[in-house]
């Protein structure tokens, strides 16, 4: 009997598909490489499998059996470039993600291996402000093409926790850090983004739930 289990557990790591992981939509730790593709144009327009118009100025996904919904944190590993994508639609191959075109072009990729996280449903107003941050972007004034903004999220706070960082929209949370204060005041924590103000002030109100004395402060 010994035997046989030892001959069957050789078996099994000879075997890449036998052992190969099910991404479930629950579990929000592990991280699976697909291959990640975006749709072609005479796309635009038709139903998805979950019935609404597919679009490729969105950040969607199909996948072949991911719950609709499911919101998935990618990452090109070759950039570090990441998007949340949310499944709408249905992909007939494993180990496939087809993403809209703005998607792929976010992440830098056109058909490449990506990796791929789960993520709750709590992370749905962030990937609803990242829509809204592509889809409502105007040109910056002249005025403000020189000047960039960071977020103050906490005054007289010295060191960063688990529970600060997870309230920051995943794409921006190895932006955390804290620094001295200009007038001596002490530290503050802080969100450094360097960014045009409009597209500052859209992360100002995502964050601002969380961070109630968030405000904007010029980047240094």
């Amino acid at each position: 009997m010994d035997r046989l289990l030892t001959y069957v557990l050789l078996l099994l790591s000879l075997c890449p598909c036998a052992v190969a992981q099910r991404i479930s939509s629950t579990d929000t730790l592990t991280e699976h490489s697909l291959r990640g593709t975006f749709y072609h144009d005479r796309f635009v327009g038709r139903k998805t499998s979950s019935g609404e118009v597919f679009r490729q100025d969105g950040f969607t996904a199909a996948h072949r059996y991911l719950k609709f919904g499911t919101l998935l944190l990618v990452t090109n590993p070759k950039n570090g470039k990441q998007v949340i994508v949310k499944i709408n639609d249905r992909c007939p191959k494993d180990k496939i993600l087809d993403m809209t075109r703005l998607a792929a072009t976010t992440l830098g990729i056109k058909s490449s291996m990506v990796t791929v996280r789960v993520l709750p449903p709590r992370y749905m107003p962030q990937w609803e402000q990242q829509s809204k941050q592509k889809n409502t972007s105007s040109p910056v004034k002249k005025k403000d093409l020189h000047q960039l903004y960071d977020i103050m999220l906490i005054q007289g706070y010295s060191s960063i926790n688990t529970n600060s960082v997870n309230h920051i929209p995943v794409l921006f949370q190895d932006k955390v850090g804290t620094r001295d204060l200009n007038d001596g005041s002490g530290r503050a924590l802080f969100l450094f983004l360097a960014l045009p103000q409009k597209d500052a002030a859209g992360i100002l109100e995502s964050v601002r739930p969380f961070f109630p004395q968030a405000m904007l402060v010029e980047s240094d």
